[in-house]
Order: structure tokens, then C-alpha cells, then sequence
């Protein structure tokens, strides 16, 4: 019996891909390649960071599409979850903090 809360979590993942495909095949190729770049250069970040790095890959104002993006990034091993932290995007509110698992920089 699946639990309310991996219902949530599916339905999520369901609306992020949904949002990203909406936005094309080309977008979601710059989406990935700068959330790998990013994870290259810092230890841990949230997809926030991403985004605000890159403002040049516009999604319509569906920030959605940046989950699916994530959730293929720790499926691919270029991150892990690294806890929680809260962000602008969420007035404040907890969002996933990604721990690199290519970060060519030395702390």
C-alpha cells in the first residue's frame, strides 16, 4: 500500500516532468547541462542556485520544470539529498539541498 506522502511525492515528480516536457527538448538539454555545470563548481546548493545562475534559461514561469531536472541529476548520480534549507523562491519555505557528487572544487 503506497503512503499518502509517496502519493505526494509522485504526483510531484508527475508536475515537474509535465512542466519540463511542456517546455521542449532544447530547454531541458541547457537545464541539465547548467545544473551539471553548477554541480562541477559547488559542493552543495539548492535548484534555486541553478536557476538564479542561469536566467537565461527562461521556463515560462513554471519552476516545476527545474524539479524534473533535479530529480534526473540525482538519478544520474551527479547529486544526493543533502538536507533541507529554506529559499527565496518558497517565501522562506524548506526546499532540497543537493550535495554534489562532482564537485571538481576543494573546499
Amino acid at each position: 500500500m503506497t503512503s499518502t506522502i509517496e502519493q505526494a511525492r509522485c504526483l510531484g515528480h508527475d508536475m515537474a516532468d509535465l512542466a519540463a516536457d511542456k517546455q521542449g527538448g532544447i530547454w531541458r538539454a541547457h537545464a541539465i547541462s547548467a545544473f551539471v555545470i553548477y554541480a562541477t563548481k559547488h559542493k552543495n546548493f539548492t535548484t534555486e542556485d541553478v536557476r538564479t545562475a542561469n536566467p537565461e534559461i527562461t521556463n515560462n514561469g513554471d519552476l516545476r520544470a527545474w524539479g524534473s531536472i533535479a530529480t534526473w541529476a540525482k538519478k544520474n548520480l551527479v547529486v544526493e539529498f543533502g538536507g533541507f534549507v529554506p529559499v527565496v523562491s518558497s517565501r522562506g519555505g524548506a526546499k532540497t539541498l543537493w550535495r554534489s557528487l562532482i564537485c571538481e572544487v576543494q573546499s
